[in-house]
Parts: structure tokens; C-alpha cells; sequence
């Protein structure tokens, strides 16, 4: 009788189905998850992946910076959008150390974590303030972009006048011939001249010409083109560096302004925890 007493008055907590157990049942079943349970010791690891996440950002910040070229726009814009894009990386890191509750807490670890907490707000307003500088630099090198297309239509048509000349100035048929080769048209001439065995000189000339302004259209029409390829690829990097910047410092402080508490639980820990105290 006491011995089956005793097997009455055993605990309840011995009785309950493991973790895999509760896992396996009904769907829409709520899982309860105990201080013994091993998917609990999963989550202590958040703040320390945190942390090594947080040393990859350094790194990569490190290999963005490294080496500085603060007058070339062209390597500060591409140093903008990598810091927006490593800050994302930045922020996960701070969520995951800031999830302490699924570890041991200490004074120390308490005082990083408050001083992060307000380095969010800092780290937001210096995003956000990057955004101008990026805008800046986008009409620094929109300026560098015009500046190359208009030496490059210069060039072009000072290279169009010099041909021309030539080809005005030319007294027989083998100069034309010469300058037609030299245009990349000698096929195209010799052709001309099959055809039409009894053009003038005059004639060939008016010919080469046209050929030679359609070929230098063609070049000028190429360089447009490549020009708005330019122009356009650097207002979507300027638009992506912003948006990115943008999205990065408000994030930075919404969690600022979500981790309050945690300002307040380091403010007050001697009267809601006094042993973080000793």
C-alpha cells in the first residue's frame, strides 16, 4: 500500500511527453517549451552568433574604407552603398545580442548592450545623413559623365572635319582610295567604282564623303547611346544607395526606440534585479 502511495504522489513534471512528443502533435496545438528543454539552449546561441555576425560587419566596413579615396566620387558612392549594405548585417547582429533573456545576464554584458541600445539612435541619424552626400555625388559624377561625353563629341567632330578636308583636297584617285582604306570603306569604294566606272572625280569624292558622315553618324549615335547607359546606371546606384541608406537608418531607430527597456532595465537594475549589482 505505501509503496503504491508513493508511485501515486510522483511528480507531475516526470510525466510530461518530451519536446519531440509535443512537437508530433495536432497541428494548431500550442507548444510549450520547458527550461529543460535542448531547443532552448539553441536559442543561447542568438547573442553569440550576434556577436560574430557584428565582427564580419567590422570587417566588411574595414574593406569598404581601406583604402580612402575621399575625392574620387565615383569610389564614395560605391562606399555608401556598401555601408548600407553591410548595416542591414549590422542590425541583425544587435537583435541577436540583444536577446539576452535566452542567456545568463551579468552587470557587464547589461552595461554593452545599454550602450548599443543607444548607439542605434547615433548609427540611424549617421545613415540618414549619408543620403545627401550620396545625392552630392551622384551630381559630381554626373558632371565627370556630361564633361566625358562632350570632349568625346568634340573629338569626334574635330576627326570629321580633318576627314572631310582630305577628302576635298584630294587630286586623284589613288588619295581617295587611301582615305577610303583608311575609313574602313575600301570595299564598299571599290564596289562604288565597279558599279559606276564613269564617275568623275568630283563624284567619287561627293560619295566618300556622304559614306564617311554616315559612318561618323553611326559613331556619334553609339555614343549617345553608351552616354545614356552611363547617365541612367548612375541614377539606379544613387536611387539604390539612398533607398538602402533610408530603409537602414530608420530601422536603426525604430530598434532604438524598441529596446527602451532595456535602457531602463539598466538604469533601474538595483531595484528590479539587485544582484546585478554584486
Amino acid at each position: 500500500m505505501v509503496k503504491g502511495k508513493q508511485d501515486d504522489e510522483k511528480p507531475v513534471e516526470d510525466l510530461q511527453p518530451s519536446l519531440g512528443a509535443r512537437i508530433r502533435q495536432k497541428t494548431g496545438r500550442t507548444i510549450e517549451l520547458k527550461d529543460d528543454d535542448p531547443y532552448l539552449s539553441l536559442l543561447s546561441l542568438l547573442p553569440l552568433a550576434g556577436v560574430g555576425l557584428l565582427v564580419y560587419s567590422l570587417i566588411q566596413y574595414g574593406n569598404a574604407l581601406i583604402p580612402p579615396r575621399l575625392t574620387d566620387p565615383a569610389w564614395e558612392m560605391l562606399t555608401l552603398y556598401a555601408i548600407g549594405e553591410t548595416s542591414i548585417n549590422t542590425l541583425i547582429a544587435f537583435v541577436l545580442i540583444f536577446s539576452f533573456k535566452w542567456g545568463p545576464v551579468n552587470v557587464w554584458r547589461l552595461l554593452i548592450m545599454y550602450r548599443m541600445s543607444w548607439s542605434c539612435i547615433f548609427i540611424g541619424i549617421f545613415l540618414l545623413g549619408l543620403i545627401p552626400l550620396g545625392v552630392f555625388d551622384t551630381v559630381r559624377l554626373y558632371s565627370v559623365l556630361d564633361e566625358g561625353y562632350k570632349q568625346a563629341v568634340t573629338v569626334q567632330d574635330r576627326d570629321w572635319v580633318r576627314t572631310k578636308r582630305y577628302i576635298e583636297n584630294a587630286r586623284d584617285e589613288e588619295r581617295i582610295e587611301t582615305i577610303s582604306t583608311h575609313l574602313r570603306l575600301g570595299g564598299v569604294y571599290d564596289a562604288r567604282v565597279r558599279d559606276n566606272p564613269t564617275d568623275s572625280l568630283l563624284d567619287r569624292k561627293n560619295w566618300l564623303i556622304a559614306a564617311s558622315r554616315h559612318e561618323f553618324d553611326k559613331l556619334r549615335d553609339q555614343l549617345n547611346l553608351n552616354h545614356k547607359g552611363e547617365v541612367t546606371q548612375l541614377y539606379k546606384r544613387s536611387l539604390r544607395t539612398s533607398l538602402v541608406l533610408l530603409l537602414d537608418g530608420i530601422l536603426f531607430i525604430i530598434l532604438w526606440s524598441k529596446t527602451a527597456w532595456l535602457r531602463h532595465l539598466y538604469i533601474s537594475r538595483g531595484e528590479i534585479a539587485p544582484h546585478l549589482n554584486e
